[in-house]
C-alpha cells in the first residue's frame, strides 16, 4: 500500500523496522507509512512469493495472551470477506512481543489525501461511494461492522476503491483515557466505550452504546459528504464542541455548498446523518441499490408511446411533438376560499421545474400537505415521479419510477398517513408502494391500471381492471386483486374509471363513460358507489376526473375550469352551487377526455398546474435531420398523415373554440388550412386514400356510436359511414383498389385486436384478416395488404418492433428490439421510427418472402 497514514494519528514507540528483516516467513523490504495503530511496510511472502502489507502494531495496541487469542479468532472471520472492495487480510501473527497483520499490497493513496486535493465531482463520488457501499454490504451480511470508517480507512487503487482495517476498530482497542481525535475500547466494546474516529463517528458510538451496521452507514454519510463538497459534516474548535456538533446539529445543506449536487444524492446522505439510527437506511444494501440508482438516473431517455388500451392511443404523437411549460401553484386557505362569509388570506407561490425538467404534471398534495409528488418528464418525454417538500427548495426523484419510452406514464396516489406513493410499474404489470422518505419499492400486487385512490382502511381500489373495463379492490399490504366495481351492463361500450375514497374508505367516487372517447360533459356521468355493496348513485355530468377534498367539497373540472361544490357524504348528494377555485384552465387535454391536474390536501393546502394548450410546430427535415422549412403556424397537431402527391397534411386537433377533436387539412401549395367535414361529432386517425382524394377517420357520436367513415376532400357534408358495427375502429391503410384496413378493438378487451380489410366494392362486408395480442400496437398494413407493422410490450411479445406475415400466423420477425412511434414508407420499402433520441430507418424487401436489414439511425 502506498500513501502516509501519519497525518493526524498518534503512533506508539516502537523500534523500526530495517529492510530484510523477517517476521515468520515475511522478509521487510520497505516502509509503507504510519497509521493510528502502527507502521505499514512492504514485505514479500517467502512461501508463495507475493508482496504483501504488514501493519506493526504499535504498543497502544498491543495484545495480551488472553485478548490475542480473542483478536485471532475474530481477524480469521475478517479475513474470510473476499470482495473487490474490502482490502484483504491473509494473516495474523505475534513475534518477539510484536503483533501484526499481514494483507494485500495495494498501489495508490488514501481517500484521505485525495480530499486534501479538494472535493470529488459528483460522478467519482458516486462512483467511490457505490464501491465503498458495496464493500460494506458484504461484511454486514457475515456480521462484521468496521466501528471506524472514514477517509483514512479508504483507499483509492486503479481497480476502485479497497475499504481498509474492517472490523479491527473493535479488535484492537484500549480503554478510554482521555480523549483523542481517534479513541478506543476494550476488544469487547462495553458500556460506556467508545471506538472511532471523532468526526465521523455515529451519536450512538459518542454515547458509548453498542453499534451495528446503523454506525457504519453514519459514517459512510459523513465520508460522503466531505467527498462532495470538500467539508466536513461536523465540525468544533475542541473535542467537546465536536461531540456537541453531531449530537445536536444538521450538517450545513450540501445545495448551499455545491449546487450542482443532485437533490436525490443530498438526501441520500441526510438520511445517512440521522440522529435516530432507525431513521437512517437500514442497510448498506439498499444504501447501494440507491446509490446505482441516483448515478444512472440521467441516463434513461425515451417518449411515452400510446398502448393498447381506452387510456393509451390518443396519445400517439402528443408527447413528441409537443412542450407544456407548467406552473404549479400552491394556495394555503382552500377550506377559506369555499367559504362567502370569510375573507380568505391566500398566500401562492409556485414551484419551479427541477433541472433537466422540461415539463410536469399530475401534481399531487399528500393528505398531510407536507409533500407534493407530481409527473416530471425530461425533454424527450421520459417520466420520473418526483417529490417536493414543501419545507424544502428542492425536489427529488423517486427511485424505481422512472418510465421509459414504451409505457405510459403511470400517475401516483398518495397512502392516507402520507408515508408511501402507490404507483403501476408499467413494464412489470405491478402495482407498488414506495416509501417516500426512500427505500426500495414494495409490491402490492400483479395487475395493470393507471389511476387508483387508497383509503383510510388501507384498501386501494384502481381502474383499467378485467379487460380495461372494470374498477380493481386490493388490500395495501398486498394480496390478490378482486372485482370492485363492473360498467352498467344495461349500456354497452361503457368503461368506469378514475375512482376516488371519500373519508370514510367505504364510498368511492368514479366515472362512467364512453369507450375511450368522450370528453364532452355529457357523455362521462360522476357516480358514487360503496365498496360493501353492488349500488351506485348517479351524482351528474362531468368532463374528468373528481375528487373529494375536505371540509366537505368534490373538485372536478367543467368548460375547462376548476370548480368545487359542496357534498353531503351523509345524504351521498351536491349541496349549493359550483365555486370556481381558479382563473385559467388547469387540465391536460387529451381525445378520450381531460386529466385533472389538480388535489388538495386534508389542511387546506392546494397545488395545481395551470398553463396554455399544448403546441407544435411542423417543419420539413431532409434524411439527414436538417430542417428545410417550416409548415403552417403552431398549433396542437397529433396524428399527421401526409398525402400521397406531398401537398396536404391531415392532422387532429382541438381549439379552444372547438372544444372537439377535429381533423384538419392543410394546403402546402395554397398556405390554408381548413376543416375536413362540417360534422358536430369528434374525429380521429386520419389516413388518405391511394389517390389522395379521400380520408377516411374514425368519429365519435353521441350514444357511444363509435364508426369508420371516410369523406372526399373539399366536400365537407360528403362523410359516408363504411362500418359501424365494430368497438373503436382506426384505419391504417386505404390502398388501390380501395382496400381499406383498420384495427378494431375486440370486445371484451381480452380477445386482443383485430385487423380487418373492408371490401372494396361492398364496404359493410369486412374481413378479419390478422388478431393481436391485447398489449400489442398495430401500427399500419403495407402496401399490398400482407405486413402488419406492430410494437410488442410484454407477454409473447419482447418489446421492440415486429413485422408479421398476416398469410401466415407463424411468420414473425422483430427488426428492433426497442423504438415507437413505428411507420411505413409509402411504397413499403422502408420502415421508420424512434429509438430513444433517434430517427431510425430499417430496409426491407417484399419480393421473395419477407428480408430486411438492420436499423440504422438516420438523425
Amino acid at each position: 500500500m502506498a500513501g502516509d497514514r501519519s497525518q493526524d494519528d498518534e503512533i506508539g514507540p516502537f523500534a523500526p523496522m530495517s529492510n530484510g528483516a523477517m517476521l515468520s516467513h515475511y522478509k521487510i523490504v520497505g516502509k509503507l507509512g504510519a497509521g493510528g495503530m502502527g507502521e505499514v511496510y512492504r514485505a514479500v511472502d517467502t512461501r508463495l512469493d507475493r508482496t504483501v502489507a504488514i501493519k506493526v502494531l504499535s504498543s497502544q495496541a498491543a495484545l495480551s495472551a488472553d485478548m490475542r487469542a480473542r483478536f485471532e479468532r475474530e481477524a480469521r472471520t475478517i479475513s474470510s470477506l473476499n470482495h473487490p472492495h474490502i482490502c484483504t487480510l491473509y494473516d495474523v501473527g505475534h513475534q518477539e512481543g510484536m503483533d501484526y497483520l499481514v494483507m494485500e499490497c495495494m498501489e495508490g493513496e488514501e481517500l484521505s489525501q485525495r480530499l486534501q486535493r479538494g472535493r470529488i465531482e459528483v460522478a467519482e463520488a458516486l462512483t467511490i461511494a457505490v464501491q465503498v457501499a458495496s464493500g460494506l454490504e458484504a461484511a454486514h451480511r457475515k456480521g462484521v461492522i468496521h466501528r471506524d470508517l472514514k477517509p483514512n480507512n479508504i483507499f483509492l487503487t486503479s481497480n476502485g476503491a479497497k475499504l481498509l482495517d474492517f472490523g479491527l476498530a473493535k479488535l484492537h482497542a484500549e480503554p478510554v483515557t482521555g480523549m483523542g481525535d481517534e479513541t478506543h475500547t476494550t476488544p469487547v466494546t462495553g458500556a460506556g466505550a467508545i471506538v472511532g474516529t471523532l468526526q465521523y463517528m455515529s451519536p450512538e458510538q459518542l454515547e458509548g452504546k453498542e453499534t451495528d451496521a446503523r454506525s457504519d452507514i453514519f459514517s459512510f454519510g459523513a465520508t460522503l459528504y466531505e467527498m462532495v463538497t470538500g467539508h466536513r459534516a461536523f465540525t468544533g474548535e475542541s473535542k467537546v464542541s465536536l461531540i456537541s456538533s453531531i449530537m445536536k446539529e444538521e450538517p450545513r445543506q450540501i445545495g448551499e455548498i455545491v449546487p450542482s449536487v443532485p437533490p436525490a444524492l443530498e438526501r441520500l446522505i441526510r438520511k445517512c446523518l440521522q440522529k435516530d439510527p432507525d431513521k437512517r437506511w437500514q442497510s448498506a444494501g439498499d444504501l447501494r441499490d440507491e446509490l446505482e440508482w441516483i448515478q444512472s438516473a440521467g441516463s434513461q431517455a425515451g417518449i411515452p408511446a400510446p398502448v393498447a388500451s381506452r387510456r393509451r392511443v390518443r396519445m400517439k404523437l402528443a408527447w413528441s411533438v409537443a412542450a407544456l411549460f407548467a406552473v404549479i401553484a400552491i394556495v394555503l386557505g382552500v377550506r377559506q376560499m369555499t367559504e362567502e362569509e370569510v375573507k380568505p388570506q391566500t398566500v401562492r407561490f409556485t414551484i419551479p421545474k427541477p433541472e433537466g425538467v422540461a415539463e410536469v404534471e399530475w401534481p399531487t398534495l399528500s393528505p398531510d400537505g407536507r409533500y407534493l409528488a407530481f409527473l416530471g418528464f425530461d425533454s424527450s418525454g421520459n417520466s420520473q415521479i418526483w417529490v417536493r417538500p414543501l419545507d424544502s427548495q428542492r425536489s427529488y426523484p423517486l427511485p424505481g419510477t422512472s418510465v421509459s419510452l414504451r409505457n405510459l406514464a403511470a400517475r401516483p396516489f398518495w397512502s392516507p398517513d402520507s408515508k408511501y406513493l402507490a404507483v403501476y410499474d408499467v413494464a412489470e404489470g405491478r402495482l407498488k408502494k414506495l416509501p417516500v422518505d426512500g427505500g426500495s419499492p414494495i409490491t402490492i400486487c400483479k395487475t395493470v391500471g393507471c389511476d387508483g385512490s387508497w383509503g383510510i382502511r388501507d384498501v386501494i381500489v384502481f381502474d383499467d381492471y378485467e379487460g380495461h373495463l372494470g374498477i380493481g379492490q386490493v388490500a395495501a399490504a398486498g394480496g390478490q386483486p378482486t372485482l370492485a366495481l363492473s360498467p352498467d351492463i344495461k349500456r354497452e361500450n361503457r368503461y368506469v374509471a378514475w375512482p376516488s375514497f371519500l373519508p370514510d374508505g367505504h364510498h368511492f367516487l368514479y366515472v362512467e363513460r364512453p369507450g375511450y372517447w368522450g370528453p364532452n360533459s355529457e357523455d362521462c356521468i360522476l357516480k358514487v358507489a360503496d365498496l360493501d355493496s353492488d349500488e351506485s348513485k348517479v351524482l351528474g355530468n362531468v368532463v374528468g376526473r373528481a375528487t373529494y377534498l375536505e371540509p366537505g367539497y368534490i373538485m372536478y373540472l367543467k368548460d375547462e375550469f376548476l370548480l368545487v361544490r359542496k357534498f353531503n357524504v351523509k345524504s351521498l348528494e351536491f349541496e349549493g352551487e359550483p365555486i370556481a377555485l381558479t382563473e385559467m384552465p388547469t387540465f391536460r387535454p387529451l381525445s378520450w377526455g381531460l386529466i385533472m391536474n389538480a388535489s388538495a390536501s386534508n389542511n387546506g393546502v392546494m397545488a395545481w398546474q395551470k398553463g396554455p394548450p399544448l403546441v407544435s410546430r411542423l417543419v420539413w427535415v431532409d434524411r439527414n435531420g436538417k430542417e428545410l422549412d417550416t409548415i403552417g403556424v403552431p398549433a396542437l397537431y397529433c396524428e399527421l398523415g401526409l398525402s400521397p402527391d406531398n401537398r396536404f397534411v391531415a392532422y387532429q386537433s382541438r381549439t379552444s373554440e372547438i372544444q372537439q377533436y377535429k381533423i384538419g387539412i392543410l394546403d402546402l401549395q395554397q398556405g390554408n388550412s381548413f376543416r375536413l367535414t362540417s360534422n358536430d361529432f369528434e374525429e380521429f386517425d386520419p389516413t388518405w386514400c391511394s389517390d389522395g382524394s379521400a380520408i377516411a377517420f374514425t368519429a365519435s357520436h353521441e350514444g357511444d356510436l363509435v364508426t369508420l367513415e371516410t369523406c372526399r376532400l373539399y366536400d365537407p357534408v360528403s362523410s359516408v359511414v363504411v362500418s359501424s358495427d365494430t368497438s373503436h375502429p382506426w384505419a391504417m391503410l386505404w390502398s388501390p383498389p380501395g382496400d381499406l384496413w383498420y384495427c378494431d378493438y375486440a370486445i371484451p378487451a381480452r380477445l386482443g385486436k383485430r385487423i380487418i380489410e373492408l371490401d372494396p366494392t361492398q364496404f359493410a362486408t369486412a374481413s378479419v384478416r390478422y388478431t393481436l395480442p391485447e398489449e400489442v400496437v398495430p401500427r399500419g398494413v403495407a402496401p399490398g395488404g400482407r405486413y402488419l407493422l406492430s410494437e410488442g410490450s410484454k407477454v409473447d411479445w419482447h418489446e421492440g418492433i415486429y413485422v408479421s406475415d398476416m398469410t401466415s400466423p407463424s411468420a414473425r420477425w422483430q427488426i428492433a428490439s426497442g423504438g415507437h412511434q413505428a411507420r411505413w414508407s409509402p411504397d413499403g420499402k422502408e420502415i421508420y421510427f424512434f429509438l430513444e433520441d433517434d430517427f431510425m430507418v430499417v430496409r426491407v424487401d417484399t419480393t421473395n418472402g419477407f428480408s430486411f436489414v438492420p436499423p440504422k439511425k438516420l438523425f
